[in-house]
């Protein structure tokens, strides 16, 4: 058994908040603990493992 290991930064899971950076309106008012949670759980039903946070980076591993 191996693993697969990723690195995701947080600006990557969480939606820019500034129209200078992307035109992007949350109509739904979604906060952004809900939406960070909600992409989470997109990536474990993908089969990845959250490891650990460090300095606004997610380490994550998955069972190849």
């Amino acid at each position: 058994m191996g693993f697969e290991y990723k690195i995701v930064k947080f600006e990557d899971l969480n939606q820019p908040k500034s129209h200078d950076l992307d035109i992007y309106e949350n109509e739904k008012k979604i906060s952004t603990d809900e939406e960070l949670i909600k992409k989470l759980n997109l990536l474990g039903k993908d089969g990845w493992e959250l490891i650990f946070v460090l300095n606004g980076k997610f380490f994550l591993k998955k069972i190849i």
